[in-house]
């Protein structure tokens, strides 16, 4: 069967005016596309001023790149703790001491070892330290040893216990031995 000339140009004027409508939705869509991108290269933004009207501009992420290599960072070190130790059994000359030792017992027992080599009898730890220093004053009537942070610290500590009191403030103290055992990078 045959239709009217007249529906079928109606029918044709339709076709043709829905085609216009999704060739005017792929145009609208593609120029967004286009016009958000603004023709600049990778890594730019495009730019306007009253003076340029268009332009593009480093972006917020411009010479950073993924594929780029990242800057060289060293790992951290890694400390070790050491200690010292200072024994005696009460008598100058019998008198041990151990420095730069991996743990404490490990200190005190060279420095117990060291007092009894000398002929100690009854050797004790007098003191023991770690990351530190230590410095032991000695006088006529007796010694003292202290530890501290740095030896500037315990030297001081040191003739104050040997010239103290307990010593009847002996003025003969003088500094008989220091040692650090500072943390070192393993």
């Amino acid at each position: 069967m045959l239709l009217p000339q007249s529906t079928v140009v109606a029918r044709s004027f339709t076709m043709f005016r829905n085609f216009l409508r999704c060739l005017f939705c792929v145009w609208l869509t593609l120029s967004r596309v286009a016009f958000a991108e603004g023709g600049c290269p990778p890594g730019e933004v495009p730019y306007t001023t009253s003076t340029n009207p268009g332009g593009c501009w480093p972006g917020p992420n411009y010479g950073k790149h993924e594929d780029a290599p990242q800057p060289y960072t060293p790992p951290r070190p890694k400390w070790v703790n050491l200690w010292g130790a200072v024994a005696s059994d009460g008598q100058l000359e019998h008198f041990g001491t151990a420095s730069g030792k991996m743990s404490r017992p490990q200190a005190e027992n060279e420095a117990l070892f060291a007092c009894r080599a000398k002929g100690g009898r009854q050797c004790k730890v007098e003191n023991w330290y770690g990351n530190s220093c230590i410095a032991t004053a000695v006088g006529e009537k007796g010694w003292s040893s202290q530890a501290a942070k740095t030896l500037d610290e315990a030297i001081p500590l040191a003739m104050q216990g040997c010239r103290g009191p307990a010593n009847d403030y002996d003025s003969t103290c003088h500094i008989y031995y220091t040692a650090c055992s500072l943390p070192a990078q393993n």
